[in-house]
C-alpha cells in the first residue's frame, strides 16, 4: 500500500511504502524518520469525485427509474474506520499420515508428520460497533490503494471521521481468534499445533462513504455511496442504526493525531544514517552507534560484534539472542544439558558446555524463504555456538546487513522455533513442548560474519550455510 502526504520541510507530495520506517522527499531530498512506527499508523482514502456530481446522478436516477418525487437532498460525508491487520501466520503442524498401501489386503501404515506452513494475513473489519455504515471488510482495496497519512486538514476539506469504539486491545482479541483460521492440512491426524502471527502491522484506515437522506413523496429514506467505487452500500436488513444525519457530535471528531517525522540522522553526532528505508534500527557509520526511533526520539540499542577468523572482509548479519528457561509442570530447562536431554545432536557435548545456559538465535534480517532461514536459525540454535566478541565499533570496517525484526516479534518467533527443534518420532520433546512455557532474558542485537560462497552466505565460525536467495540483504 502507497501512503502520500505532504514533506514537512518543502511542503511537496511524498509517497512511500507502508512498512517503511524512513523516507526520502523527492523535492528538497529530506531525510525523515516516521514517528510511531512500533504503534498503530492512521490513514485515509481520499473520496474520488464531488458531492454535486453524486447529488446529480442520485436525483436522476431516483427521478427516472423509481419515479420518485424528490422534495430535498441531504448529504453529509463521514470517514468510517477500518482495522487493517496485517502480518505473517507460521503454522507448525505434527502429527501422523496414513501411507495407503497398494496391494489390497496389505494393512496400511503410518509415518510422523512435522511441517511448517506459512501464509500472509491480510485482513480488515470495522472499528466502530455501534454503527454499522460501510461492508464488513474493505476486501483487497487497502492494498492496491493509494492512501494518505492522516491529516485533519485535509480530512477537515470533507467531512469528519467516525470515531473508532473497537480499541487496539479489542482489534488484537478479535485478530488473536482468527488467525488460526488461514492455514489447514488435509490427510493429517494432528497430535500438536503451534500457530503465531509475526510481525502483525495494526493500522486504522478511514474510509469515505457518502450518507444522503432523502425526502421524497413516499416518505424518508437513506442511501450510503461508497466514496471510492460510488457504488451503494447495502446495509444488512437487520442492523438498526440511527439516521445519519441525527448522529451527535460525540459521534464524530479527531481522537487521532496527525502523522509526523523526525530527522533521518544520529542525534550524537548529527550525520544522517544510511538510507535503508526498511530498516527499524540505523546503526550510525560515523560514531558506531545504533538507534531506534520510540515517542519521538530516538532510544540507542546496544549490541555486540562476533569475532570472526581473520581481518579479511565479512558480511555480518544481525540477530537478535536470548537466554531461555523453558519451563513445564514438572520440569525447568535452564542448561544445555537438560535442553539437549530433548533435542539431541548428533555429537558429544564437553562437559564444560553443558552447564551453560540455552540461548535462541533469531534472525533480524528480512527473510525471503521462511523455510530456509528457520532451518538456518534452528541449526545455530541447537549448536549454540561459542562466540568470542570484538569492540563494537569494529563492524564499521565491514559490509552489515539491515535490520528488519523488532526484539517483540524476534520473541514471537522464538515460540515458533521451539517447535523447529522437536525430532518429529521423539514423543519425550513433544510431551514437553506441549506442557513448556518460555520466559526470556538476557535479550541482545549480535551480528555475526558471514562470507559469500557461490549460492550462499556461509558463517564464518561454524560453517553454516545461508542461500543467498532466502534473505534480502542490503548493505
Amino acid at each position: 500500500m502507497l501512503i502520500a502526504t505532504p514533506c514537512p520541510q518543502c511542503g511537496g507530495e511524498i509517497e512511500f511504502l507502508e512498512e517503511a520506517q524512513a523516507v526520502k522527499c523527492q523535492y528538497c531530498g529530506s531525510l525523515l524518520q516516521v514517528v510511531g512506527t512500533d504503534g498503530v499508523r492512521k490513514y485515509y482514502l481520499e473520496p474520488k469525485t464531488d458531492e454535486e456530481r453524486i447529488k446529480k446522478a442520485l436525483m436522476k436516477g431516483l427521478s427516472q427509474k423509481k419515479k420518485l418525487k424528490i422534495n430535498s437532498l441531504n448529504s453529509r460525508l463521514i470517514f468510517y474506520p477500518y482495522w487493517w491487520v496485517k502480518g505473517m501466520v507460521f503454522k507448525w503442524f505434527l502429527g501422523k499420515k496414513t501411507i495407503p498401501h497398494k496391494l489390497n489386503g496389505v494393512p496400511d501404515t503410518w509415518e510422523n508428520v512435522k511441517e511448517l506452513k506459512t501464509h500472509l494475513f491480510d485482513h480488515t473489519f470495522p472499528a466502530n460497533g455501534e454503527v454499522l455504515l460501510g461492508p464488513l471488510s474493505l476486501g483487497i482495496r487497502t492494498s492496491a490503494l493509494r492512501v494518505r497519512a492522516f491529516n485533519q486538514k485535509e480530512i477537515e476539506k470533507w467531512g469528519f471521521p467516525l470515531k473508532e469504539t473497537i480499541s487496539y486491545e479489542q482489534a488484537k482479541n478479535y485478530v488473536e481468534k482468527q488467525k488460526g483460521k488461514v492455514l489447514k492440512l488435509k490427510n493429517i491426524d494432528i497430535e500438536m499445533e503451534k500457530v503465531g502471527l509475526i510481525g502483525e502491522r495494526y493500522s486504522l484506515i478511514f474510509f469515505p462513504i457518502w450518507a444522503f437522506t432523502i425526502s421524497s413523496s413516499q416518505g424518508e429514506a437513506e442511501i450510503l455511496i461508497d466514496g471510492v467505487s460510488h457504488s451503494v452500500i447495502n446495509i444488512p436488513q437487520k442492523e438498526k442504526r440511527p439516521l445519519l444525519l441525527n448522529l451527535s457530535k460525540k459521534n464524530f471528531g479527531f481522537s487521532q493525531e496527525d502523522i509526523r517525522f523526525i530527522p533521518y540522522r544520529c542525534p550524537i553526532c548529527g550525520w544522517d544514517f544510511n538510507f535503508h528505508p526498511f530498516n527499524i534500527i540505523h546503526l550510525c557509520t560515523t560514531c558506531g552507534r545504533a538507534w531506534r526511533e520510540r515517542g519521538g526520539s530516538y532510544k540507542e540499542v546496544p549490541y555486540k560484534v562476533a569475532k570472526g577468523k581473520g581481518d579479511h572482509k565479512k558480511l555480518y548479519l544481525p540477530f537478535w539472542t536470548f537466554r531461555v528457561f523453558l519451563i513445564a509442570p514438572e520440569e525447568k530447562v535452564s542448561t544445555l544439558d537438560k535442553f539437549y536431554h530433548y533435542f539431541p545432536i548428533p555429537r558429544l557435548i564437553k562437559k564444560e558446555k553443558q552447564r551453560q545456559p540455552i540461548k535462541f538465535y533469531i534472525p533480524a534480517f528480512r527473510i525471503k524463504n521462511i523455510p530456509v532461514v528457520n532451518k538456518f536459525s534452528t541449526l545455530f540454535t541447537q549448536h549454540q555456538p561459542q562466540t568470542e566478541y570484538l569492540e563494537k565499533e569494529a563492524i564499521l570496517k565491514h559490509d552489515f546487513g539491515d535490520i528488519f525484526l523488532s526484539s517483540k516479534e524476534a520473541k514471537e518467533m522464538a515460540e515458533i522455533l521451539l517447535f523447529s527443534l522437536i525430532p518429529k518420532n521423539s514423543r519425550k520433546a513433544k510431551k514437553f513442548v506441549s506442557q513448556a512455557q518460555i520466559r526470556f532474558s538476557r535479550e541482545q542485537l549480535e551480528w555475526y560474519p558471514f562470507l559469500e560462497k557461490g549460492i550462499f552466505f556461509r558463517e564464518e565460525n561454524t560453517g553454516f550455510a545461508l542461500q543467498k536467495g532466502a534473505v534480502e540483504v542490503h548493505h
